[in-house]
């Protein structure tokens, strides 16, 4: 029996009901038990003094430190209990918070000494960890690196740490996935050495070895099977269009930027191939992407053929409806536009014109992939922002033709390497150039101190006829946090500038949103406070000002976005972050947002700052690399991990010889679990 399929329950303490907890995880096997890896290590080589915590912010710390005080939990609200305790060492003392732990005060002792792990985070005028690991310390024991490993309802440190260390010593040393040549060439550690090293680390350089190995093999099974899907999805060119003559372009008074014009040459190429296109378009606010998007319509359109053009939101849809169809109407061709807020009569009208081939180009959101919408011949599907969609939404729209041609686009500036990862199936052009003219955002960075100020600003502004965005982290107050809500923003400014003030936030309807955002448009609305959901595709040329409070808990990526907002007009633009942050580390984020409006930079800086969990959040595939990257991200290998799947493929393009058939068995279990699809 394959050992690493081995049930669970086979391991000594672990029945029927505590599996259940560890499904939770989704730990059935040996396998599963033994890749959840710890998410950090408790280092009781280095500790910190409570006195010296405050050089120490946002950061995660161990504190060998006293429980000073009996935990005594409080309800706050249904639904939300919270313990305070102090603790001290002989630098001082400190208070500690926890959430929702009504077993707190039978584990934790006052007078006895504890070595807690955690986030040392800002709280009031004062500095506090927030629901730490800890365990009972003794000054006997050696110091070590102990494992901290997420959990769920039912588990503790203890109990997963006991079931690991039963099944460790029985991990069949023969037993490695990596082919032995490759696993020589790169100097790699044994997948049982790792795996044992991993969860018992006997010091910093076995640690470090373990993890390089690991995070390679994620890397490189998501890359060789990447590899893979992207030479299977390769289908012959059913739609073959050639002979752009420029029309389209030439509708345009301005010359194209050198960018536009070598990516609109790779579109043009790919219609014309043997193959269909399946390219990414990614560039910055204000690249032209639009524009390159219709060249390759018209290209399609030139050849009698049909284009889909979805966006996430109707607001975005209609934007590019009212671009395309006066420009499309000089050429001859029908746009029709399709949402949800349309009346059934205009929905049947436009769903007939679309089956008829009456309807050249459509324009849509997600209704254009409901059932009764048939296209007589769809050769070319372009999905704009298209991370807002999934793997099955994107499919769905293909699905209506036979095998068109696809053009995804992204505003989310994504280093080129990243890119790869995210998108290996794909061919990737780069808008890296803005057209000549595009307003430069004056940023500044600011306290909560500057508000008043900004309020006078602001008044300036709505006088001018100009808009405001006003962005907060949360929606609605909570007791427990400092951070601004939506609601309680826009309360004060309503006290100011009263009707000309609205919210918009996730948790409204799609069609209140737009409600809100046609009337800010308009100018019926001035100042607009909202959360990131106005970050992507909304184009009021009037906005002018764009102030983000608590702008340090935002990425860079998703701070370039939400400036990406206002200067679209002719009118000089500002962007203002408001931080009282005292980290070092936000504070240089901070200063280098402020100092380059070049979105290809700062998504290198928060690469290389935070990791690529916010890139990588939508994506509907390889779960389980993108988790493994996100947490420890090293471009480096990653590169090594693209090499060597290519060095693998190349001696062995199927992947059928006997030493590369556990590869295979491996990849297409990976992407068969996370939605994509080989076959």
């Amino acid at each position: 029996m394959d050992f690493f399929a081995t049930d669970i329950q086979n391991i000594r303490g672990i029945g029927a009901v505590k599996a259940k907890a560890f499904a939770k995880l989704g730990i059935r096997t040996y396998r599963d038990l033994l890749t959840h890896f710890p998410r950090a290590y408790i280092d009781h080589r280095h500790t910190v003094a409570i006195a010296d915590i405050i050089d120490h912010i946002d950061e995660y710390v161990t504190l060998i430190a006293v429980v000073g005080s009996v935990p005594a939990p409080h309800r706050i609200r249904k639904g939300l209990t919270i313990c305070r305790l102090h603790i001290y060492d002989e630098t001082g003392r400190m208070q500690i918070t926890f959430f929702n732990n009504p077993y707190l005060k039978n584990m934790l002792r006052a007078g006895e000494t504890y070595a807690f792990y955690g986030k040392i985070s800002p709280m009031g005028t004062t500095l506090t960890m927030t629901s730490p690991t800890f365990e009972p310390y003794r000054a006997d024991r050696p110091p070590t690196l102990r494992p901290v490993y997420p959990l769920s309802s039912g588990l503790t440190q203890k109990s997963i740490a006991a079931a690991v260390g039963e099944i460790l010593p029985l991990i069949p040393s023969d037993h490695d996935p990596l082919p032995e040549y490759l696993r020589q060439r790169l100097g790699l550690m044994p997948y049982a050495e790792a795996l044992r090293a991993v969860h018992r680390p006997q010091d910093d350089e076995a640690l470090s070895r373990a993890r390089y190995r690991l995070n390679f093999e994620e890397l490189f099974y998501y890359l060789l099977g990447l590899s893979l899907l992207k030479k299977r999805a390769r289908k012959p060119n059913r739609y073959p269009a050639r002979n752009s003559d420029g029309s389209f372009v030439k509708l345009h008074n301005f010359t194209l930027t050198n960018a536009q014009k070598k990516v609109i040459s790779e579109i043009r190429n790919d219609l014309a191939a043997p193959h269909t296109m399946n390219r990414l378009l990614q560039g910055d606010v204000g690249s032209g992407k639009t524009l390159v998007a219709g060249d390759a319509a018209w290209q399609v359109l030139r050849a009698e053929h049909q284009v889909a053009i979805m966006a996430p939101t109707e607001i975005l849809a209609a934007q590019h409806f009212d671009y395309f169809a006066p420009l499309f109407e000089k050429l001859g061709k029908k746009t029709v536009l399709l949402v949800s807020s349309l009346s059934a009569a205009e929905k049947r009208a436009a769903k007939a014109a679309i089956q008829s081939g009456e309807a050249d180009i459509v324009v849509g959101t997600h209704a254009l992939i409901q059932k009764g919408v048939d296209f007589k011949d769809l050769a070319l599907v372009v999905t704009d922002e298209q991370h807002r969609f999934g793997v099955l939404q994107r499919g769905a729209l293909t699905d209506k033709g036979a095998a068109p041609h696809v053009l995804a686009m992204s505003a989310t500036p994504i280093p080129r390497t990243m890119a790869l990862i995210l998108y290996g199936e794909m061919d990737i052009s780069v808008l890296d150039e803005l057209p000549p003219g595009r307003q430069k955002i004056e940023t500044y960075l600011v306290t909560s101190d500057y508000e008043e100020r900004l309020y006078a600003f602001i008044e300036k502004q709505i006088n001018a006829s100009h808009r405001v965005y006003w962005v907060c982290p949360l929606v609605e107050q909570d007791e427990e946090s400092e951070l601004t809500s939506v609601e309680a923003q826009a309360d004060t400014l309503k006290s100011r500038f009263g009707d000309a003030v609205a919210v918009i936030h996730g948790k409204m309807s799609a069609k209140e949103k737009d409600a809100v955002m046609t009337s800010f448009a308009r100018g019926e609305i001035s100042v607009l406070v909202a959360t990131t959901v106005i970050e992507v595709g909304i184009n009021v040329p009037a906005a002018t000002l764009m102030i983000i409070k608590d702008a340090d808990r935002f990425g860079l990526s998703q701070l370039h976005q939400l400036r990406g907002r206002v200067g679209r007009g002719g009118d000089r633009s500002y962007c203002v972050l408001i931080s009282d942050s005292r980290s070092d580390s936000a504070k240089k984020r901070m200063r280098f947002f402020t100092s380059t409006t070049d979105g290809f930079k700062i998504a290198a800086e928060d690469l290389a700052t935070r990791g690529p969990g916010d890139l990588i959040g939508a994506r509907q595939s390889g779960e389980d690399a993108a988790h493994l990257i996100a947490q420890r991200c090293d471009m480096r290998q990653v590169e090594l991990a693209q090499r060597a799947a290519g060095y693998v493929l190349e001696k062995d393009p199927s992947l059928s010889r006997p030493e590369h058939r556990a590869l295979l068995s491996i990849v297409m279990e990976k992407f068969e679990q996370s939605g994509d699809i080989f076959s």
